[in-house]
C-alpha cells in the first residue's frame, strides 16, 4: 500500500537534446508506505530536489547520473549519488546514499507517535550514521545486491512533561543482499 496526498513538483530540461539535465522538485505533504503489513513510513513530509543528467545518445543503454540532490522525510536529509542505466528489460543501478547530517533527532522524526507529539519541543541526544547502496541489475528476472548500515550511539529522548529520558540507545545494523534474489 502507498499513499501521496498535497503532492506538487516542478520538471524542467531540455528534453529535445540527447545530453541534458532534468531538475526536478517534489514535495508530498503526506506519504505512508506499507509492505507486508508493516508500515515503512507512516504519513511523512517529503521534500525532494534533484538534478539528473540524461545521457540520450544510446536509444538502447541510456543513463541517468545524480548530479546534486537532496531528499528530506520529515527531518532525515539523503543525499544520494550514482547513476541508472537502461538495458533491454533491466536497469543498472549503481546508488549509493548516506545521511550528511547526524543528529539522532533525524530518525525519531520518522516514528509517528514522536513526530506528531511535541516534536519541536523533544530533548535529544545521539549520533546516527546510514549509508547504503544498490549495484546491478534490476528487471524482470534480475534483482540487485543491496547494503544498508545504520548505526546509533548515545540516543537519548525526553519529553518535556516527563521527568526521566530514553536513554543509551544504540543501534548496529547491517543488512546486506548479494543480489539475484529478494529474500
Amino acid at each position: 500500500f502507498a499513499s501521496l496526498v498535497g503532492y506538487r513538483q516542478s520538471l524542467s530540461g531540455d528534453f529535445a537534446t540527447d545530453l541534458f539535465t532534468i531538475s526536478t522538485q517534489a514535495h508530498g505533504d503526506s506519504v505512508t508506505v506499507q509492505f507486508a503489513g508493516i508500515p515503512y513510513l507512516n504519513h511523512v513530509a517529503l521534500d525532494l530536489a534533484v538534478d539528473v543528467n540524461a545521457d540520450m545518445r544510446n536509444k538502447s543503454s541510456q543513463k541517468f547520473t545524480l548530479a546534486k540532490n537532496e531528499i528530506r522525510l520529515n527531518d532525515l536529509r539523503l543525499a544520494l549519488t550514482g547513476s541508472a542505466t537502461t538495458r533491454g528489460d533491466n536497469v543498472a543501478l549503481d546508488l549509493a546514499f548516506n545521511t550528511p547530517r547526524t543528529d539522532f533527532r533525524h530518525i525519531l522524526s520518522l516514528v509517528p507517535a514522536i513526530y506528531m507529539r511535541d516534536f519541536q519541543k523533544l530533548k535529544t541526544a545521539g549520533v546516527l550514521t546510514l549509508s547504503g547502496q544498490v549495484k546491478g541489475d534490476y528487471g524482470p528476472k534480475a534483482f540487485p545486491s543491496f547494503a544498508i548500515n545504520a548505526t546509533v550511539a548515545n540516543g537519548a529522548f525526553q519529553y518535556p512533561d516527563l521527568p526521566l529520558p530514553a536513554r543509551d540507545i544504540g543501534l548496529a545494523l547491517l543488512v546486506r543482499n548479494p543480489g539475484g534474489d529478494v529474500d
